[in-house]
This record gives C-alpha cells, structure tokens and sequence, in this order.
C-alpha cells in the first residue's frame, strides 16, 4: 500500500478534527461520548497544528511521534458505544476508518 503525501496527511487530519466536533450532533449523541468526541477533535488539533508536516503550524513534534500517537488513539473512537449510546445510535471511526452500526444487544 502507498503511504499518503504528508499534505493529504494534514487534510485528513484537519477534516478529523471537524468530524469529531460535529459527530455528537449529528450521530444524537451526549454526555461522556460528546465530551470524549470533543477532547478528541481537541488533542488532534493540538497534536496538527505542532507536528512537522506541510500543514503543520509550529513544527515542533517529529511525524514519527504524531503517528504513534495516531496508531495509540485511533481505535478510541470505537469506545464511544459504551458511553451512553443506544442501539439505533451510531459511533464514527473517523479519519481511515468506517463509520459502523453499534451491534444489538441479543
């Protein structure tokens, strides 16, 4: 697979940080889970605007730190379903993932 140009990388995240702002309002979701979207979209952008990347605004984190720190938090989103959601809810795998149904209790 071919790795992505570090310009698409910094769209990509900035667009992650705008889904995670806008997911509780359009996914119906509040409480902790809103509030974990939010710190979400905020330590991403803290963690873009800091790294050495084209799109980066300060340059002080190496890239390689930002991916471990993307690899360590990606999977976070997927915890959203076990904060107050409901089966007909949905949580947002942002950025390279899918958005997926929470799976019914059986």
């Amino acid at each position: 697979m071919k790795p992505i140009s570090p310009i698409i990388h910094g769209i990509i995240d900035y667009a992650t940080v705008g889904l995670f702002l806008v997911a509780p309002s359009l996914l119906g979701f509040g409480g902790t889970a809103a509030l974990l979207s939010y710190l979400l979209a905020g330590v991403h952008l803290l963690m873009t605007v800091l790294s050495n990347m084209p799109l980066g605004l300060l340059k002080l984190v190496p890239m390689r730190l930002h991916a471990l720190v993307e690899l360590i938090v990606g999977p976070s989103p997927k915890c959203f379903e076990h904060f107050g959601l409901d089966s007909e809810q949905k949580t947002v795998a942002f950025g390279h993932r899918l958005i997926d149904p929470i799976p019914e209790a059986s």
